[in-house]
């Protein structure tokens, strides 16, 4: 698990700094972060118990999703200009 820096450009980068602290904090790496952050859904909110029909789940897996896309789009964008 790596981290990358880059410039802040939108509102999602406004909790990169809590969440870079997180991983930096993290001994176990992207294991442990995740099971910090779905340890505090479980204690903190109704996220696993609200929702009807697996819709936490498909949330989850369609957020894996998009960010994953946009990896291998951004990987292929960077071989490609390395050629």
């Amino acid at each position: 698990f790596t981290t990358l820096c880059g410039t802040p450009s939108t509102m999602e980068d406004r909790f990169d700094g809590l969440m870079l602290s997180v991983a930096q904090q993290a001994d176990g790496g992207i294991d442990q972060v995740l099971e910090l952050f779905f340890g505090f859904l479980y204690r903190k909110t109704d996220f696993f118990t609200g929702s009807v029909g697996g819709k936490a789940k498909n949330m989850i897996l369609e957020k894996f999703g998009k960010y994953q896309s946009m990896a291998l789009r951004n990987m292929k964008e960077e071989e490609d200009n390395e050629e």
